[in-house]
């Protein structure tokens, strides 16, 4: 798991800790696994440097829109985009409600998806 600075100065974090025993479960800084990074995330280009999230909003855009240029699928498909936001919403709901736990959706299951994903779109 990824952490982004919340501070200028902080450095960005990850969680170690799947497969491992209790004394080697830690966060630890991102620069201590750079080696793992792709090269274009080690060296970004000046485009990502400037872009939010560290650049992760530049390569995120990048990757959609030459996913829909080469006409491959993206990296980041439709139902794993709606997982990913959905926790960060629950999330919000359950701390608005004194912690109470809120069911993330299982948006590849037709019978669990919110009834507004089978509706056709609105037109303005």
């Amino acid at each position: 798991m990824y952490e982004a600075a919340r501070f200028p100065g902080q450095p960005g974090m990850v969680w170690v800790g799947e497969g491992k025993t209790d004394e080697d479960r830690q966060w630890k800084p991102l620069s201590e696994c750079e080696e793992h990074l792709p090269e274009v995330w080690r060296h970004p280009p000046e485009e990502a440097l400037k872009a939010g999230h560290g650049g992760g909003d530049y390569f995120e855009v990048r990757d959609f829109v030459e996913a829909v240029l080469s006409g491959a699928p993206p990296p980041i498909d439709l139902y794993t985009a709606l997982e990913w936001t959905a926790a960060g919403l629950c999330s919000q709901i359950s701390i608005q409600n004194n912690g109470v736990p809120i069911r993330v959706p299982d948006f590849r299951n037709s019978d669990e998806r919110p009834a507004i994903l089978d509706s056709p779109p609105v037109v303005l």
